[in-house]
């Protein structure tokens, strides 16, 4: 443990020039259970040293960093905000942005005018809540700001942001679920010896075996284990206010669902090996007949039983061939010996639907794995996609036939 990962957990950032405003705003928070990291930033030349904080969910951010900039300069103070707020927040990131300044009718403009042009990677969930730092200060302290003037404009921002409470529940229950698992697995005053043995004892779960992963198959067996725990958490909570706000006759559009449908199928770590999920492009198209459509992509895909792999007993991996078709291209697929992936999916800024040929499973030797590249894995579903294909393709498999004679 160092002090450096866990600033990552930095849910509230405060970026200003002015110690008594930054500090302001902290004390404000404080008196609302908030905690806060305050970025004094001092100077361009502390733009190299503006922290990340991949995990933020409120940012307060002062347009007026840098006092040697000219008052008639808004474009160069807007364009050096924007700066320090990419460097501060992950591209598409869900967070609150909250503008504190005290020249908003013409530098506010100019910022989020910017905002617009040029950070549609980093706008946030909402419109940017702006608050006038004259309107919170203190009128018997000239250098104080009253925090409960701070709070109301926040508190009435926020409400734009009822809409996505039932996510940010849904990262703050994970989060205590965690916290709890890690409560009741590891007690007061561990030695080092006390804790590599459940460390073990959690990797050969998962592993079967001792591993040169240990620390990667015992956080698997870790997360497995939350699942069933977080499901347990969420049922039997009161979900009236989330429900109040949501929409029920709302639907998605078909881009939407299939942005939806990507981050539910495709993992976006690869792994760095092949293994269950990977996706690979080949040559021979084994869906030739079967599938009519045009601008289609031959692949073959890792269905190798997961289990096997994470305890390392497979002797082979196991592959299906099929295709993938831009989802707005008409196509037909034989019924019996494919199956079509039910919903399409967003993958390089197209839609794609996935085809596979039931009977083309394939076995492959780890030699024969180990020669394909890692730079040849075009993405990677997730778990629950790769069960589904290997339920389908041992249907096909274990048909029967007939069972019983008819009269023709």
């Amino acid at each position: 443990m160092d002090l450096q990962s866990l600033s990552e957990l930095n849910r509230v950032v405060i970026i200003d020039n002015d110690e008594d405003q930054g500090f302001a705003i902290s004390k404000a928070l404080n008196k609302e259970r908030v905690s806060s990291y305050f970025y004094h930033f001092t100077g361009v030349g502390d733009l190299t040293d503006v922290p990340k904080c991949p995990n933020a969910r409120l940012v307060f951010l002062d347009l007026g960093l840098d006092p040697l900039i000219g008052a008639g300069s808004e474009t160069e103070k807007a364009n050096l905000a924007l700066t320090c707020l990419n460097r501060v927040v992950e591209p598409s990131s869900f967070y609150v942005l909250v503008i504190w300044s005290a020249q908003l009718t013409t530098l506010g403009q100019e910022f989020i005018k910017l905002l617009k042009e040029r950070g549609s990677d980093f706008y946030p969930c909402i419109e940017p809540i702006v608050i006038d730092k004259n309107e919170c200060a203190d009128p018997s302290t000239p250098t104080s700001y009253l925090s409960s003037a701070i709070n109301d404009r926040l508190n009435a921002g926020l409400k734009d942001a009822d809409k996505f409470g039932l996510f940010t529940f849904w990262e703050r229950k994970i989060s205590g679920v965690t916290s709890s698992f890690l409560r009741d697995l590891i007690s007061a005053n561990e030695t080092q010896d006390t804790v590599s043995g459940k460390i073990n004892a959690l990797s050969f779960a998962q592993s079967g075996s001792t591993s040169n992963d240990t620390s990667l198959h015992a956080l698997l067996t870790l997360n497995d284990s939350l699942k069933g725990t977080i499901d347990t958490a969420l049922v039997g909570e009161d979900y009236s206010s989330y429900n109040a706000v949501i929409n029920s006759a709302a639907r998605c559009d078909a881009q939407a669902m299939n942005d939806i449908n990507a981050t539910l199928t495709i993992n976006p770590n690869t792994g760095g090996r092949v293994g269950p999920g990977c996706v690979i492009k080949v040559d021979k198209d084994y869906c030739d007949g079967l599938v009519k459509g045009t601008e289609r992509t031959a692949v073959m895909i890792d269905v190798t039983a997961l289990c096997d792999v994470a305890q390392n007993n497979n002797d082979f991996h196991h592959f299906v061939h099929g295709v993938l078709l831009p989802s707005a291209n008409s196509h037909t697929s034989g019924k019996l010996k494919t199956y079509e992936l039910n919903g399409s999916f967003t993958l390089e800024n197209d839609s794609w639907r996935l085809i596979i040929n039931l009977a083309s499973i394939v076995a492959k030797t780890k030699e024969e794995v180990a020669e394909i590249s890692t730079n040849d894995i075009w993405f990677r579903f997730r778990d629950n996609v790769v069960i589904e294909l290997q339920q389908r393709i041992a249907s096909y498999t274990s048909r029967p036939g007939r069972v019983i004679l008819t009269q023709h």
